[in-house]
């Protein structure tokens, strides 16, 4: 079943914060990528896999709804190995 989110989107309409990463950075699952602010909440939206961020959609400031991709993650290979 899917339990997580595949897709980082905010859960409501929101502003973004902060984004945590650039594109080409490697995530690790859960890591944190991006807060969104909704009615004076922040919430920080995490990597639901790890892999390679390949694009960032977003900039700080600007206003986003459910649904919208707001960092484009491409999932690695369960078997890849780490390097330093």
């Amino acid at each position: 079943g899917k339990d997580m989110p595949q897709e980082i989107t905010p859960p409501m309409p929101s502003v973004v914060v902060c984004v945590m990463v650039s594109e080409g950075d490697k995530v690790e699952k859960g890591q944190s990528v991006v807060v969104v602010s909704a009615m004076k909440m922040e919430t920080t939206l995490s990597a639901p896999f790890k892999g390679k961020v390949i694009k960032i959609n977003v900039k700080e400031g600007q206003k986003v709804m459910p649904g919208e991709i707001l960092v484009d993650i491409e999932k690695s290979a369960e078997d890849e190995i780490k390097a330093s």
